[in-house]
């Protein structure tokens, strides 16, 4: 089973020390926002930690990030002091998908991490879910248009000969009368056969 893809941002070398042994069972990428630009980051992640220090400073750039990734959704966990909670701006608060407060207990952080990870599993299949009906909304009317069409012609041949027939019937012997009522037969039967 793959390991699960983390974005670490955590800017504070104290929080990548405490983080170290809770990122074990996942593939890591430790980045910084003052180094690098996420914007130009090619790698697919299935949630990405910061340190709430990171996040403040940053948030405008993972703010933009993340919108760019849409409509699959990265989520964000975010590791803070336990104070730091009370003093989050509101438009911080609505980046955040997850926090774990220090001292970090191991549950709570595992329990986190499931859940981030079923949002990411969950914005993927809805995203694999509007791809798929993107396609079948483009098929069906290829498929109506296709069928537009074939039907257009035996209609043309139904109305063209039901139009002689009324205009210039009476002049029309048997044999061609017969012939116009096997076109308008036939085109019945091939409008049959392809409902």
């Amino acid at each position: 089973m793959k390991k699960p893809h983390v974005l670490s941002l955590v800017g504070e070398s104290r929080y990548s020390l405490l983080l170290a042994d809770y990122l074990e069972p996942f593939e890591v990428t430790a980045l910084s926002l003052s180094d690098v630009d996420i914007n130009n980051i090619k790698d697919e992640f299935d949630f990405a930690i910061l340190d709430v220090e990171t996040l403040v400073r940053h948030r405008q750039t993972v703010v933009d990030w993340r919108n760019h990734l849409q409509p699959a959704l990265l989520p964000l966990l975010v590791v803070a002091p336990a104070t730091a909670t009370s003093s989050l701006a509101t438009s911080t608060i609505e980046c955040i998908d997850a926090v774990v407060v220090e001292p970090i207990n191991a549950n709570e952080f595992s329990i986190s991490i499931a859940a981030l990870l079923k949002i990411r599993q969950l914005s993927q299949e809805l995203q694999q879910k509007q791809r798929d009906l993107t396609a079948a909304k483009q098929l069906k009317s290829r498929f109506i248009s296709a069928i537009a069409h074939e039907f257009r012609n035996p209609l043309h041949v139904i109305s063209a000969v039901a139009q002689l027939m009324l205009q210039q019937g009476e002049t029309f012997s048997v044999e061609r009368k017969q012939d116009m009522l096997r076109r308008v037969q036939s085109a019945v039967a091939r409008l049959t056969h392809m409902m």
